[in-house]
């Protein structure tokens, strides 16, 4: 399973439009201090209140992703047991309050029509009703550790055997992308578009980077442009199988094969060079 988080900075509202859209498949998992039934803005406001507490606060609230892999079978019942290991977690060792928390489940169909992905959003205060603050020191950390646990207590997926499988599905995909030595994103922008995913080019100091996404989860993926020429320009040595008429033997023969061997040849003859 994977679980993400993110701050809030500022008011909890476009967060809870996301969550409780009409046009999303949703559903209500758990709450605690809110009103689930009301508007969005009515929600945010139960959020606001813990505000006067810690005025001086900016990121007052987490928004935290969670999901399992689309092979595991999950419950709300399950998702509910998660959603209380995740507050534990990350709760204050002071004090008997429970954050406001609101916990909603996407269910939504991928592209293509054939795989449902489903996933939870939880939105966190960070004040908690005695005034109370939820550390965010290595928030990140914690719950990655977490997930590795909950991984085994309920059987569920790893996230790294997920994530290596679907890496090793997105490399053979840029393979069949790349036109001239270069990714081209529209082409892959294409195939991705079936399967949710959805792909940029970064620049930074490290180089240039191709970053494929999620659309609907916290699934990421990241490539570094400059090391996938390299893989693909790579003198690749491959060990061809000759047949012989001499007893039916085999004779392994190891031969370096370039992608530029043919233009080198070319030249030499241009040259007047016999090889």
């Amino acid at each position: 399973m994977v679980i993400n988080i993110l701050p809030i900075k500022g008011s909890p509202l476009p967060t809870v439009k996301y969550l409780i859209d009409p046009t999303k498949h949703w559903e209500l998992i758990d709450s605690n201090g809110i009103d689930t039934n009301q508007k969005p803005i009515g929600i945010s406001y139960d959020f606001e209140s813990m505000r006067s507490l810690r005025p001086n606060i900016n990121n007052r609230y987490f928004h935290i992703i969670y999901a399992t892999a689309e092979e595991d079978e999950v419950s709300n019942t399950l998702l509910k047991m998660i959603q209380d290991e995740i507050k534990k977690s990350i709760k204050p060792p002071n004090t008997d309050y429970e954050p406001l928390c609101l916990v909603i489940r996407h269910r939504e169909k991928e592209n293509d029509g054939t795989h449902e992905h489903s996933h939870c959003h939880m939105v966190v205060s960070r004040i908690l009703p005695d005034g109370a603050l939820i550390d965010d020191s290595f928030i990140g950390l914690r719950l990655l550790l977490l997930s590795q646990a909950l991984e085994k207590k309920y059987n569920l997926k790893r996230a790294k055997d997920f994530e290596n499988k679907r890496k090793k599905e997105l490399k053979a995909l840029l393979k069949e992308v790349t036109i001239n030595n270069r990714i081209s994103l529209e082409a892959l922008n294409g195939k991705l578009s079936s399967i949710d995913y959805k792909a940029t080019r970064t620049h930074n100091a490290g180089g240039t980077f191709i970053n494929i996404f999620h659309k609907k989860s916290p699934l990421k993926f990241s490539f570094h442009e400059s090391t996938w020429k390299e893989e693909q320009n790579v003198i690749e040595e491959k060990t061809i199988v000759l047949n012989t008429n001499k007893g039916g033997r085999k004779v392994a023969v190891n031969r370096k094969m370039d992608k530029d061997i043919n233009h080198q040849n070319k030249n030499s003859k241009s040259n007047g060079i016999e090889r």
